[in-house]
């Protein structure tokens, strides 16, 4: 068996492919014709159900737009609180600290009157009592 090629041109091959092309195309039935008139119906509804669709996609976003403006006024108001906290805690800080050092000065003072109470003590029982061999 030998093959041979036929060209593209070739009278064969234009009736196989015509063939094959009313094969494929033979089966498809052709659609009715609809008049004018349902045609516009067609269009129409389509466009209503465009309009609708339309109309609650604009809803929709409206709907989003109410919402993240509130979102924004909620974090605008959480904003100014969180100033007026912070200025209320650097209020507080700055009493702590000066508690603080009040702490620290009657620390001061108390250990200061101890060490004059023992002193004091001291030189009483020491005048007192005289002790010779004690510095005297």
């Amino acid at each position: 068996m030998s093959s041979v090629r036929q060209r593209p041109g070739s009278s064969s091959s234009l009736s196989t492919m015509k063939a094959s092309k009313k094969k494929l195309v033979g089966n498809a039935t052709p659609r009715k014709k609809q008049s004018t008139a349902d045609e516009a119906r067609s269009i129409e509804m389509s466009l209503r159900r465009t309009n609708q669709m339309l109309h609650q996609e604009l809803d929709r976003v409206s709907s989003i737009a109410n919402a993240i403006d509130q979102d924004g006024r909620v974090l605008g108001d959480t904003k100014s609180h969180h100033k007026e906290m912070k200025d209320d805690i650097k209020g507080a800080k700055g009493a702590l600290k000066g508690l603080e050092r009040e702490k620290q000065k009657e620390r001061r003072i108390l250990i200061a009157s101890i060490v004059f109470f023992y002193a004091v003590v001291a030189y009483v029982v020491w005048t007192r009592i005289r002790i010779p061999f004690l510095l005297w």
